[in-house]
């Protein structure tokens, strides 16, 4: 396609953005000169900085650098706090953690925290607009006048997923309520960790490394990445754990105490940050023998470390509904919605559920893709084409059939990948079935394209995998320039349609 065909699609994608969303008739000029314009302009160091990488040869991870950290300030900057789904409902839980309350309060009819009264003044999920964030850091948060609140779907994370978000904000806390100051902080940490996480991946990883520049330069995925919500890190520890089993794959002797220890986070992440993917625990089965020492050794730490997490993610999951209104989770203030009744339907007609799932792909295969590759971000009110859709698919394909294969002797690997991501795919319509949807609805509700963000690179890898000797092909390490080119320029395109709704 070339670079400059590249600037020429972004061109004439921005010159027909302002049909979607107004004349922009406040503006100094023509909204189709600006947007071209300034389009360009934004992308022309990106073009410069792939042709170099392609030249001298830089390195993947810090071109990853190079290109994912200005973007997502940018999204930081145009998305305002609370503009991103369910960012609000977070911060209030990690808000709490910031404050003491690592447990929410049993009360006689539901559970609650103690929260500031004001703490969500002046915040309007999916209606916040850049102009409104000066309004926001006009207010104080008053921590002197409490009242009982909070949602409760967040108490079914554990504490330790907003360590981050808490962290930012109990430090903001030493110096100021400025309100904010406060939901900024709470993003800042949570954005760094997604950047650590993805640039050792991307170092580490033996192959895939221009998947995952691909993913972080997703719409989606940007908005997310920038967010106080945990779904950003969910994303990343998924990575991390592929990146962490493919490379000690390719180690040769046994593991060490750094290996030990790196695998005890990531695994600790995995189990923290979303239980919809609490399957890709089990990647580390896919780590040879050799690795742990022998077979019976690694059947041992397997089996103690998988067992171990399973028990920890129930106890926790019976702690929280042992709490009095907990069995609703987030859909019991929904009309209609009965956890416990749902639960029963699957339990007692299991096939019954079976064509559920079926029906709800078939009836909305065609938005889960969509969302995915960007046709709706915010809070799913800013929309795109679907020529844009198609764009970000081929973008995808592009980096995906450009990457280097990868072979082991075990086909057990591929399929193990695919294996998990359909559990985890299971899991996601299982929770939306029991907290979103109503008692008898023959589709599964809640379910967006987001939330299988996290499996790209694992389906991607298995659809590479080839049986062999344990290693990729030649030019795993080579940055794709003009993929990850078309990539960067979708993202600016995002980030255009999110300023036409923040900034109107």
């Amino acid at each position: 396609m070339g670079s400059v065909g590249i600037h020429v699609l972004l061109t004439v994608l921005l010159y027909l953005l302002p049909e979607s969303y107004g004349s922009g008739a406040s503006l100094p000029i023509s909204p189709r000169l600006l947007f071209p314009l300034c389009g360009n302009v934004l992308l022309a160091p990106f073009t410069v900085l792939f042709a170099l990488a392609r030249r001298r040869g830089w390195k993947p991870e810090h071109v990853f650098l190079l290109v994912y950290i200005p973007l997502s300030i940018l999204f930081q900057v145009a998305l305002p706090f609370s503009m991103v789904p369910d960012e609000a409902t977070h911060y209030t839980r990690a808000y709490s953690i910031a404050m003491g309350q690592l447990l929410p309060h049993k009360q006689d009819t539901s559970t609650t925290l103690t929260l500031p009264a004001n703490l969500l003044g002046g915040m309007q999920n999916g209606e916040m607009k850049l102009r409104d964030v000066a309004a926001l850091a006009g207010l104080q948060v008053d921590e002197s006048t409490t009242v009982e609140g909070g949602a409760s779907g967040t108490f079914y994370y554990p504490p330790a997923s907003y360590a981050l978000q808490a962290a930012g904000i109990a430090a903001a806390r030493l110096f100021t309520r400025n309100a904010a100051v406060l939901a900024y902080a709470g993003r800042l940490l949570p954005w760094a960790g997604v950047c650590i996480l993805l640039y050792f991946s991307i170092k580490y990883i033996p192959v895939g490394k221009n998947v995952i520049i691909a993913i972080s330069l997703m719409g989606i995925f940007l908005q997310e990445s920038i967010s106080l919500a945990v779904d950003g890190l969910a994303v990343a520890a998924v990575i991390a754990m592929t990146a962490f089993v493919l490379y000690q794959r390719g180690k040769p002797g046994k593991m060490t105490r750094r290996d030990y220890l790196i695998m005890a986070s990531v695994l600790f992440m995995v189990l923290n940050f979303k239980p919809l993917y609490l399957p890709f625990l089990a990647l580390i089965c896919a780590i040879p023998a050799s690795r742990y020492g022998s077979r019976k050794r690694k059947a041992w730490v397997t089996g103690g470390v998988l067992a171990g997490c399973v028990v920890l993610a129930l106890a926790w999951a019976g702690l929280m509904l042992s709490y009095r209104g907990m069995a609703q989770s987030y859909g019991g203030a929904l009309e209609g919605v009965d956890t416990s009744r749902q639960l029963a339907v699957i339990l007692r007609d299991p096939l019954r559920y079976v064509m559920t799932l079926l029906r709800t792909v078939y009836r909305l295969g065609e938005f889960y893709i969509n969302s995915l590759f960007g046709s709706a971000l915010g809070w799913m009110n800013i929309n795109c084409s679907y020529f844009v859709v198609g764009c970000n698919i081929v973008a995808m394909g592009w980096v995906a059939c450009r990457e280097s294969a990868w072979h082991s002797d075990e086909r057990l690997t591929g399929g193990l990948l695919i294996g998990l991501s359909l559990a985890s795919v299971l899991i996601i319509f299982t929770g939306e079935y029991l907290q979103w949807t109503k008692v008898g609805n023959d589709v599964v509700s809640g379910v967006q394209g987001r939330y299988f963000v996290p499996l790209l690179l694992p389906l991607i890898l298995a659809a590479k995998h080839k049986k062999g000797s344990e290693a990729a092909a030649p030019g795993g390490t080579a940055v794709l320039s003009e993929p990850l080119l078309l990539s960067t320029a979708l993202a600016v395109l995002a980030l255009f349609n999110v300023l036409c709704v923040t900034a109107a």
